[in-house]
């Protein structure tokens, strides 16, 4: 067999075709290191933005501390340790109103929110102390309230705190656990606290942030209310809201939670922290956005090899269930197509919405590789079914996008029938007779 029968070989060609199927992932990397690259400027733009504007808040209740006298017999005599009671509130409820708005940084849009948050409750000193002696010389007339609050730069307005009916001051002190969170104290008047009393509360937060809105639950019957104009919110956390409707206007949802460890215990420090309720999980919403175009670009780069193949698949049949005979340079031609689709996806869904990219991106594919088609298959009915399975493809891709949850599934199922169709249409191929035969043909 001489070197033209071996190029001409059906196993040569499918060698071949193989290899410019891995030629091609050269220029896929490339590619995909551009949507990489495209992806890390919006998450910079993303986090210039939010540090400036404010980032994602976590909102913790108030805190009530009473300071005590411990007293310990040591050596025979009495010793005195100063402590502090932390308490929770009795029950709390919480509403918060959550207006969206949009920022740019060049073509990148980012969703940030002005947030107001208030709160009232009730810190209940019937029990206090308990049954602890040692806890029985509570002064009532040091006790301060503290509401922690994780990114003081958010904060827009001064927060006035209503005990009982009277305004009280809160000035903020930093918290030793970051350099932006802060603790709003304030000492209640001693005729305001008083033991075996309820004692009410209220006081409002407005605030800057991006990204999310959590809570820490901090009474031991919380009510949340919140409302906001985005569309698109995901509930996480440990505790998801009890009822929640969500509309192209907005959202409401609401939480209910009961939380019987409303003790914090004693403690030497009197200043709370942060970090006190980092083992605690948050829950609460984050603002996400409808399409998250760069992680869907990406997914579906990692079905380019698949399309490749197929598309090369169907060359191939043609070839071998015909006289034709296609050059190597034409089947790369047809991969870089393949290949420039999803640049030109990437491109188009950084401006306009991402269905629409993808319908002008896959349409300007399947047209071009049909037209060429056309031009070197000899035949308008070959260039249809190189259309028609293009069409198919490109359908299949934009579902397994679509159903992100599915996706395996709807993969598996593809690959399986595809797999399932080749093996039909060659089931009656002698493939050993087939390279001299095809060999012989092409040499008269």
């Amino acid at each position: 067999m001489n070197l033209a029968s071996i190029k001409n070989s059906t196993t040569f060609r499918v060698l071949f075709i193989g290899f410019l199927i891995l030629l091609l992932l050269i220029p896929m990397g490339m590619v995909e290191s551009v949507i990489f690259d495209r992806s890390h400027l919006y998450r910079q733009a993303t986090n210039e933005i939010t540090h400036s504007w404010g980032k994602e808040q976590l909102l913790v209740g108030p805190i009530l501390t009473l300071p005590f006298v411990k007293t310990f017999s040591e050596n025979g005599g009495w010793s005195y340790d100063s402590r502090y009671q932390h308490l929770r509130p009795e029950t709390m409820t919480v509403d918060s109103h959550i207006e969206t708005q949009i920022r740019y940084r060049g073509i990148y849009e980012v969703p940030v929110y002005l947030a107001t948050v208030r709160f009232n409750g009730l810190f209940s000193l019937a029990e206090v102390g308990g049954k602890d002696d040692s806890a029985a010389g509570l002064q009532l007339d040091e006790g301060v309230i503290q509401i922690p609050v994780n990114n003081s730069r958010s904060i827009k307005e001064s927060i006035g705190l209503v005990w009982d009916g009277e305004v009280i001051v809160l000035t903020p002190k930093w918290d030793k656990a970051g350099s932006e969170t802060v603790i709003f104290t304030a000492k209640v008047p001693a005729h305001l606290l008083a033991k075996n009393k309820v004692h009410e509360f209220e006081y409002e937060i407005k605030l800057a942030g991006s990204k999310a809105l959590s809570f820490v639950s901090s009474a031991q019957k919380t009510d949340i209310k919140m409302k906001s104009n985005w569309a698109s919110p995901s509930f996480f956390g440990v505790y998801l809201p009890t009822s929640r409707d969500i509309s192209d206007a907005g959202f409401t949802a609401s939480w209910t939670i009961n939380d019987l460890l409303t003790d914090m215990g004693h403690s030497k420090q009197e200043m709370v922290s942060v970090n006190w309720f980092q083992g605690q999980q948050p829950f609460g919403v984050n603002l996400i956005q409808p399409v998250d175009t760069y992680q869907v670009v990406t997914r579906a780069a990692k079905y380019a090899v698949l399309f490749i193949s197929l598309t090369f698949l169907v060359y191939f049949f043609t070839e071998l269930f015909s006289n034709a005979l296609l050059h190597p340079i034409q089947y790369l031609f047809v991969g870089v197509a393949n290949c420039i689709f999803y640049l030109l996806l990437l491109s188009l869904a950084e401006h306009i919405n991402f269905t629409l990219a993808y319908f002008i991106s896959c349409s300007a594919s399947i047209v071009l590789i049909s037209l060429y088609s056309r031009s070197i298959l000899k035949s308008r009915a070959k260039a249809v079914i190189v259309l028609i399975t293009l069409s198919g493809q490109y359908i299949y891709l934009f579902v397994t996008l679509r159903s992100e949850g599915f996706a395996l599934l709807i993969g598996s199922i593809g690959l399986f029938l595809i797999l399932g169709v080749a093996m039909y249409l060659t089931r009656n191929i002698d493939w050993r007779a087939m390279n001299s035969e095809i060999a012989a043909v092409r040499d008269n």
